[in-house]
């Protein structure tokens, strides 16, 4: 045994010894081999036009491999630069995307397969083609448990969502996480007639054909700021998400469960400062939890609502709307929103005839100062949707084709002090701080 501690010793001696500490200035420089476990990668300050940089890493989650700037805003890449991250335990850091010109799917790209990787303080900002109609991800996102931290997103002007979680129906529940980043400004590219052309997300975690595949992605403590490429800011398209304590600032789009099963929302915060078509929560689907969310101020209507839950078709599509069933909707603020709830809302199309069922809408609070604000609406109410009301409270707005029985009036001086504390307390809790690249937060 003595012989053999002396040998452990020095393997774990040249372990160490083998982390290597390389400076790069060139993409070349980085693909040239796959990095090991403890290797730091450090890119040399300068523009670093039109590289393609592929990072291959064998790291651990003791010894990650690093590919860092060699100081805040010292690395910047543009032209056609774009990143791919492969392997596992990977960290990139410190890197701005500046005023390029995309024109490939994706700018970064976290590889198939890549497993336990890792961005964070990285920034794209106008990183747009010179077509804006070309459809370009600034972020693309498969493997498992990846994470995008602290970073920026600002002004995409084209088409595409900003980030994609890409689904492997081989691959349950990846987990990826995506928190503490900031989103922002994002302007619409519209069609001949004026309208949002479709895809234009700020965040789509799937797509239609693995809806029903669970990811299990977490997006929480993220910032969006007028992000208002259409309809939909996030675009949830899986099973078993989590989004929670993200704030949502003059965004002219939802966060939308518009496929999937079974996710939770809770301890967002939508502020719309009146602006058009500022919206909040539209419901798709089964099993979702809806819980102690925010929202005020918000103009939307209809599929812009501050809380729209859709109608159904019998054997939708995958693609289509299903109906909402299990639908779980508590300890929610409305504060002076145009149009607080819309259920069992959608167009006239004589198809969509299947109203929610099974669901509980219990201990919201909707307060208004405009009398003509709607508080409750149910749309076709002789479709009868199956909905337990309970131990929900208003002070004034209009109720369409709601009882009233089925809803407690508060005095609106009794309201205004609850909803003042409200307010307090949520603009206490989250305040966003730009930093070199990315965003750092502060939380009180």
């Amino acid at each position: 045994m003595k012989k053999i501690l002396p040998i452990i010793a020095c393997a774990i001696f040249f372990m160490n010894a083998s982390a290597r500490t390389v400076w790069v200035s060139s993409a070349k420089e980085i693909g040239a081999q796959t990095w090991v476990a403890g290797d730091t990668l450090i890119m040399k300050s300068g523009i670093w036009k039109s590289q393609v940089i592929k990072l291959n890493a064998e790291g651990t989650n003791a010894k990650p491999v690093l590919l860092i700037a060699e100081g805040p805003r010292a690395v910047v890449l543009s032209g056609e630069s774009r990143l791919e991250i492969g392997g596992k335990y990977a960290v990139v850091s410190g890197l701005w995307f500046k005023d390029g010109q995309a024109f490939r799917r994706n700018v970064i790209e976290f590889k198939k397969g890549t497993e336990d990787c890792r961005i964070t303080n990285i920034c794209i900002d106008s990183y747009n083609p010179e077509d804006p109609q070309l459809s370009i991800r600034w972020l693309s996102v498969s493997g498992i448990r990846n994470r995008i931290d602290h970073c920026s997103f600002t002004n995409k002007y084209h088409l595409s969502p900003t980030l994609v979680i890409e689904l492997d129906t081989a691959v349950y529940a990846p987990s990826h996480r995506i928190d503490h980043n900031y989103f922002g400004y994002r302007k619409s590219i519209l069609d001949e007639n004026g309208k949002e052309m479709n895809g234009q997300e700020t965040i789509r975690v799937g797509v239609s054909g693995t809806s029903m595949h669970y990811a299990n992605v977490t997006v929480e403590d993220n910032y969006f700021e007028r992000c208002n490429g259409e309809v939909e800011c996030i675009s949830n398209k899986s099973c078993g998400n989590t989004y929670r304590n993200n704030v949502f600032y003059e965004v002219s789009a939802g966060l939308v469960l518009r496929q999937g099963n079974n996710c939770v929302v809770t301890g967002n915060y939508f502020h719309g400062n009146h602006k058009p078509n500022t919206a909040g929560i539209r419901v798709v689907g089964e099993n979702h939890v809806i819980a102690g969310n925010y929202l005020e101020n918000l103009t939307g209507t209809d599929y812009y609502a501050s809380l729209c839950v859709m109608r159904g078709r019998e054997n939708a599509a995958l693609y289509d709307y299903s109906q909402v069933k299990n639908l779980v909707f508590k300890y929610n603020t409305f504060v002076n929103c145009k149009q607080a709830m819309n259920i069992s809302f959608h167009n006239d199309k004589p198809e969509y005839v299947l109203p929610p069922v099974k669901s509980v809408v219990e201990h919201n609070v909707i307060f208004n100062n405009d009398l003509q604000n709607i508080a409750v609406k149910i749309s076709r109410p002789d479709l009868k949707p199956d909905i337990t009301w309970n131990q929900n409270f208003y002070n004034e707005g209009l109720l369409v084709d709601f009882p009233k029985k089925d809803i407690t009036v508060y005095p609106s001086s009794d309201f205004e002090k609850i909803v003042k504390k409200e307010i307090k307390d949520m603009k206490s809790k989250i305040k966003p701080t730009t930093s070199n690249t990315g965003v750092s937060w502060l939380r009180k």
